[in-house]
Order: C-alpha cells, then sequence, then structure tokens
C-alpha cells in the first residue's frame, strides 16, 4: 500500500509537469477495469489445470480479493477495478506454491488507460509451478557466524557447521574463506573483501526460480561443475564499489571428494549456498552469513530440502 500512495505522490507531481494523462493519474487513484488473464504451468511447460488462484486488488485504501480455478489450458481470467497493482498466489496439491504481482503503474513501464480500462486487456501474466519431487533431510544452516581470524585462510564444514581447527570443532575443509578487513566499523566506511575456495573447479552459479516456494535447483548437474574461486567485496570509502552476492542466484558446490588409486575420484557430497553476506556487527565482529542446504548421503545429486 505505501508503493501505491508513493507512486501516486511521484505520478502526481510528474503530472503537473505535463508527463502524465489526467486519465492515468485519476485511474491511480479511484482505480479503473483492468483483465488479467493468468497463464499457469509446469517445469516443462505444460499447463497446470484445477490450480487455486488468489488475486489481491489494490484500490485506493482498499483491497478485494476473488479466487478462482485454472481451466484444462492452465489459464484464469479475472476482472476487477483496481489502481493499477496487484498479487497473485497459485497452489495445487503436489506442488509447491508461487506468487507474483501484476502492475501497470511502474516507473518507466507505465500502462495506458483507454475508455477507463487498463491497457492491454487482457494483461498475461505466466506464473511457473514447480512439481514436489523428491524432498530430503539435509543438513542445513542459515546462522550468522562470527569470523575467528580475518585476513588469513580459514576452513568450514559444513557438516559440523563450524570453523575447522584451530578455530573450531569442524574436522573437513568443506571450503575455505578468507575475509579481508582493514579493521573499520560499518559507520567508518569499512573496506571488505570476501574470497571463497572451492579447492578446484568444485563450483557453478544456478538460477532461482524467486516466485516459488521452493526457488533453489532440484539437483546438482555434475558436468557444470566450471568455478575454483569466488569473490565478493565492498569498498566504503570514495568512490564506493561492490559486488556483493546475486540474489537471484544459487553456489551448488561439491566437496568431500573419496579418491583411489584406480578410479581417481570416487565420490563428492552436494550442497547449495543461496545466499551470502558479510558485515561487521554492532559489537564490532566481523560476520558472515551463509545460509546452505548439506547432502549428506555421497553421490546423491539431490538438493531438494524437506520443509
Amino acid at each position: 500500500m505505501n508503493k501505491i500512495l508513493m507512486a501516486i505522490s511521484l505520478l502526481s507531481a510528474c503530472m503537473a509537469q505535463g508527463e502524465y494523462s489526467a486519465k492515468f493519474i485519476n485511474a491511480m487513484r479511484k482505480g479503473a477495469d483492468t483483465s488479467v488473464e493468468i497463464c499457469i504451468c509446469d517445469d516443462d511447460g505444460a499447463p497446470v489445470s484445477n490450480a487455486t488462484v488468489h488475486v489481491c486488488y489494490n484500490v485506493g485504501k482498499d483491497r478485494s480479493e476473488v479466487f478462482g480455478k485454472s481451466d484444462c489450458n492452465g489459464k484464469s481470467l479475472f476482472s476487477r477495478r483496481t489502481n493499477g497493482y496487484g498479487e497473485i498466489y497459485v497452489s495445487k496439491d503436489g506442488f509447491y506454491d508461487s506468487e507474483s504481482k501484476f502492475s501497470f503503474i511502474d516507473m518507466g513501464n507505465e500502462h495506458d488507460v483507454k475508455d477507463g480500462v487498463w491497457q492491454p486487456a487482457p494483461l498475461q501474466v505466466c506464473i511457473g509451478l514447480r512439481k514436489i519431487k523428491n524432498p530430503i533431510e539435509m543438513k542445513h544452516s542459515s546462522t550468522e557466524m562470527i569470523v575467528p581470524a580475518t585476513n588469513t585462510w580459514i576452513g568450514f564444514d559444513f557438516v559440523q557447521k563450524d570453523w575447522t581447527k584451530p578455530f573450531g570443532e569442524g574436522t573437513i575443509a568443506d571450503i575455505k574463506m578468507l575475509l579481508e578487513w582493514d579493521g573499520r566499523m560499518q559507520w567508518q566506511y569499512t573496506d571488505m573483501k570476501l574470497k571463497l575456495d572451492f579447492q578446484g573447479d568444485n563450483m557453478y552459479l544456478a538460477k532461482l526460480n524467486l516466485c516459488s516456494a521452493m526457488p533453489y535447483v532440484y539437483k546438482a548437474d555434475p558436468s557444470r561443475f566450471d568455478t575454483k574461486e569466488l569473490t565478493y567485496y565492498r569498498v566504503g570509502r570514495k568512490p564506493r564499489l561492490k559486488k556483493e552476492f546475486e540474489k537471484g542466484s544459487e553456489l551448488v558446490v561439491r566437496c568431500r571428494c573419496h579418491t583411489n588409486d584406480v578410479d581417481g575420484c570416487v565420490y563428492y557430497n552436494y550442497v547449495g549456498i543461496v545466499n551470502v553476506k558479510f558485515a561487521v556487527d554492532h559489537q564490532g565482529r566481523p560476520v558472515v552469513r551463509m545460509p546452505y542446504y548439506f547432502n549428506p548421503t555421497p553421490n546423491d545429486t539431490n538438493l531438494e530440502p524437506k520443509r
């Protein structure tokens, strides 16, 4: 709702300078009719029928809701009055829930209003529903970790969820980290650089499905591993530069490689790292947050976590 009110204020200011039509601003303030066709498909692009579709419309300070089902072609059509924005929630047994939105008013992508109707009519919105395939129990961690030593390489154990000795009780360095820090606090414009070493070409970057309640990859792809090391940084002083974790991505990692003289590598374990953040906390300690899912079964590429 705050987004809508802010947009109205900004667009009203632009209208005063002649950049938006009176019809557009009136539709923003009082609402206009709209038609939205929602198309639902699975991971393979096949239509999903009989899915429950819940649409929330914003109209001024009020909200209206409507429910429906997708037809045999995976489609459902809704018509309501709205000031240009709404949310869509989709669910069905055997699938992970998905959510999306529609907007006629995004800055730089504003839509026309014709005869009291937002254009185009209908607006098509495609939403993917992901099947529940094989969720399994995994070693999972999402806690913020105090970095025990900066400006030096230290190991981290995914199973023990701890740093390796002498900094913690971990026994296997599944990955290594180097946090370079100038010792300044956040308010002093600290410079920090985080390096992740995957101990060989044992990582690749995968895209997330951010609309789904299960946005991560179902399984690791053994043919894609191609990266040895990643570096993220944040330069506090001018010019302020940063390279941080891409929010729409996941790091798929293999680790704990066991080998023998005959066959070479015998097996790996696989893990999905879904975010990486680093900072100085309110007590002046360097911290790293690295949520991940670790499959404890050797050679099992499944990375679909049980909820």
